[in-house]
């Protein structure tokens, strides 16, 4: 179960009476568990991205074809179930502002629950600030009187306290200061392994794709165009310039070694800690 596409296309510009549409996305099968996948979606600007995604939890409807949420199905014309759907599936939006609206950060984050009538919603507001070590001092504050990096990461405890299958973020790590990174993306990777969700990504930052992607898709054309590793992509040379698409800065460093001192290190690795023995092997 999680989410399917069955030949899904969207427009923002129906034209009924023109025999063909423009469309931001077009011939999308896929399918995404809702169990412990992490998953990056890269690709241009304009290439589609954020309209996939808005799909995935029914913000908008495809023009053509179904999708699923688990049992439940919607398209253009038939689209019931959807606050069950949009439980099921949180979406956070590149700028965090945009989801707060209460006068603190405690009724914020437990707005979600409640309206998806949940039992224990501060608790489980309270469940989710811990996540990203926000206490009890910031409980009474007023979401827009605190630093971007923290209103992001109460968007997310906004999300994450309805308890959803999958979570969606939408470049989560733009503008943030490299320790706000690190920390909120070690936080992804803890509630993946411990609770089993599937966390998707819309990002350009190709460092975090390395650090934390199972699976990669790639948009281009209105089409998803490469769905599979992180290894195989990034391997691909050709297929990177093609689409405009950057090496992580690991990866660029080790061929950077390879070059200029002859040495023949694999780039191609996830842990750093195999990648130091790795170095410290060939130059010893």
């Amino acid at each position: 179960m999680g989410i399917n596409f069955q030949d899904v296309a969207y427009t923002y510009n129906e034209h009924k009476k023109k025999k063909k549409n423009e469309y931001v996305i077009e011939d999308v099968n896929l399918n995404i568990s809702d169990s412990g996948e992490i998953i990056t979606i890269l690709g241009h600007t304009g290439s589609g991205k954020s309209t996939l995604v808005q799909m995935m939890n029914g913000l908008l409807y495809p023009t053509i074809g179904n999708i699923f949420v688990n049992e439940h199905m919607f398209n253009h014309k038939k689209h019931d179930n959807m606050k069950k759907i949009r439980q099921n599936v949180g979406l956070v939006f590149q700028f965090p502002e945009y989801q707060l609206f209460e006068d603190t950060i405690i009724k914020d984050v437990s707005f979600g629950p409640k309206n998806f009538g949940l039992d224990n919603p501060v608790e489980r507001s309270i469940n989710a600030l811990k996540l990203f070590n926000l206490g009890e001092d910031f409980y009474e504050k007023n979401p827009y009187l605190i630093s971007g990096g923290q209103m992001r990461k109460v968007a997310i405890s906004g999300i994450l306290a309805s308890d959803p299958k999958i979570l969606i973020l939408d470049e989560p790590t733009v503008g943030l200061d490299p320790s706000s990174k690190k920390d909120l993306i070690n936080t992804l990777k803890r509630i993946n392994k411990e609770e089993g969700k599937t966390i998707i990504l819309v990002t350009h930052d190709m460092n975090v794709v390395w650090d934390i992607a199972t699976r990669c898709l790639v948009i281009d054309g209105s089409k998803i165009i490469y769905d599979g590793s992180k290894y195989d992509l990034f391997k691909d040379k050709e297929f990177l310039n093609k689409h405009s698409l950057d090496e992580p800065d690991i990866i660029k460093l080790v061929k950077g070694l390879n070059k200029k001192l002859g040495l023949d290190i694999n780039p191609y690795q996830e842990d750093i800690n195999s990648l130091y023995l790795d170095i410290k092997k060939v130059i010893s």
